[in-house]
């Protein structure tokens, strides 16, 4: 699904992770092939959280979360992004 023309301080993502240590490679296969929507990667304390794709709407977002857990990602959700700052 390609990205919609979203401001990258204000729009809804797919967050994968945090991954406290090493990403396993069956997940990471799965991140790296998504690069075609963007991927931007944050460290945390808690570990590294991948957030992907960048769309100006949560449906979108809602569309690439069920491509991201059909190919086994489970523990991923789609966050708003507001001013650069994840909205839980």
């Amino acid at each position: 699904m390609p990205p919609s023309t979203a401001e990258s301080e204000n729009a809804y993502r797919v967050k994968v992770g945090p991954y406290p240590g090493q990403v396993p490679v069956s997940e990471a296969g799965v991140i790296l092939g998504m690069n075609s929507v963007g991927i931007n990667i944050d460290r945390t304390e808690a570990g590294t959280v991948y957030y992907i794709g960048n769309y100006a709407t949560e449906a979108e977002a809602q569309a690439l979360l069920q491509v991201v857990k059909g190919k086994g990602i489970n523990d991923s959700e789609v966050v708003k992004f507001e001013n650069g700052t994840v909205i839980e």
